[in-house]
């Protein structure tokens, strides 16, 4: 699939003259309100994790009022600033959730209400069928991990969506959560999250079903290989390269679920620079980031 989206503008709002198709007939205000904050992408359209950050400022704005609102957006722009790579690419959902939580810790609105905004963005945000994780417009054939629309119709998604929580609230999360991985064990959570750009063992994937390891994006273009091995050095299984996605990783993919692996593994990163770097796996049915 090609990359339909251009990240050189860093810029949330609309800029150099450039003007944004009117919002599709019916949506009324949040259109209007959430596509003003949104740059005009390439053939309009918009990706997941930037309409997220969006419709975070928009629930802000509708439940705690312009203070909230402004509040997040002062935030967000730092966290965009700080968070935009050289080639222009951004990072926009770890940006908003930092800036989200930094109103929430400057206590401009508290935990409870931190959360349900992060819930209801997060929901409203989804343009594809999987709802437990939000993609950017990023990728190449074969890369599942994106996800984007045209701008009118990712506008009235999400009103939809929205309008929905009148009747049925939104499924909770917590801002400061870890989302497990499908098929891991009860009250286990593997290691301490490293961040949003660090290496990560996922048991199940959304995607494939099967085990797939991301690997820190200061390892992306410098990676030899990546294997599964045993404590003894036994060879298990080698990872299959299959695209640079969510923060810019590079994603190595498995025949089986990890809880079909050995326990305790070493998944070995052989890099071209002649280091070897190594993780330790102690349950492949956990998550590991």
């Amino acid at each position: 699939m090609i990359d339909n989206i251009d990240k050189t503008n860093t810029d949330l709002k609309l800029n150099q003259g450039v003007q944004p198709p009117k919002p599709t007939e019916g949506v009324g205000d949040f259109a209007a309100y959430v596509q003003a904050l949104l740059k005009v992408e390439k053939a309009n359209n918009v990706n997941e994790e930037e309409l997220f950050a969006s419709v975070i400022q928009e629930r802000l704005k509708v439940l705690f009022g312009d203070e909230a609102a402004g509040k997040y957006k002062e935030a967000l722009d730092k966290e965009v600033a700080a968070k935009t790579r050289a080639d222009g690419y951004i990072f926009w959902e770890d940006a908003a959730k930092n800036a989200l939580k930094s109103i929430r810790d400057a206590e401009v609105i508290s935990k409870e209400d931190a959360d349900k905004v992060y819930s209801e963005a997060f929901a409203a945000s989804q343009l594809d069928d999987n709802i437990d994780a939000l993609y950017d417009g990023r990728g190449g054939e074969g890369d599942e991990t994106i996800a984007f629309l045209e701008i009118n119709q990712a506008l009235e998604k999400a009103r939809e969506k929205i309008e929905s929580f009148a009747k049925e609230a939104a499924k909770m999360r917590e801002l400061d959560g870890i989302t497990p991985a499908s098929g891991a064990i009860p009250g286990g959570s593997g290691n301490p999250l490293d961040g949003a750009e660090g290496f990560l063992f996922k048991p199940i994937s959304e995607t494939r079903g099967t085990l797939v390891v991301l690997l820190p994006k200061e390892m992306t273009g410098n990676i030899e290989s990546l294997v599964l091995k045993s404590l003894t050095g036994e060879e298990i299984e080698k990872g299959s390269f299959s695209s640079v996605a969510n923060g810019d990783r590079e994603h190595f993919r498995f025949t089986k679920p990890g809880a079909e692996y050995p326990k305790d593994l070493v998944v070995e990163v052989k890099l071209k620079d002649g280091n070897v770097k190594t993780y330790s796996i102690p349950d492949p049915s956990q998550r590991y980031d």
